[in-house]
């Protein structure tokens, strides 16, 4: 790990177990969010991470798409997950976004570039 700046435990209903959790984190300079299982398993679960080669030369990015095939990060810095909706929040401080993540599809990143530099939270209006 390359300095991970912030994580969130999210039940996953495949577990068997009342105390099974996986935990997600951002990791901020492979510009990418991880997984780590109850056994201790690492994996990438979205972004493309700092070792792919790609054809513009960076490997961050702010692409929207699939997880792992698709979606880039620009500097991942926060991560927040939303039980109700089943959906991750990703701050992508410097391409000024949050990007979502659905449990649901659990393939797509979406992201909004029209949120001002200045505002870094997330609001519901339920």
């Amino acid at each position: 790990m390359n300095n991970p700046c912030q994580g969130v435990f999210v039940k996953n209903p495949d577990y068997t177990g009342e105390e099974e959790y996986d935990f997600y984190f951002v990791d901020r300079l492979n510009f990418c969010v991880r997984k780590v299982t109850p056994e201790g398993i690492v994996s990438t679960y979205a972004g493309r991470g700092a070792s792919t080669s790609l054809a513009d030369g960076n490997q961050w990015g702010t692409d929207d798409g699939d997880l792992r095939e698709v979606a880039r990060f620009r500097d991942v810095s926060g991560l927040v997950y939303d039980d109700a909706k089943e959906m991750f929040y990703v701050h992508d401080q410097v391409g000024h976004t949050i990007r979502t993540i659905s449990m649901e599809q659990e393939e797509n990143v979406a992201g909004d570039e029209n949120i001002p530099e200045d505002e870094s939270t997330v609001e519901s209006n339920e």
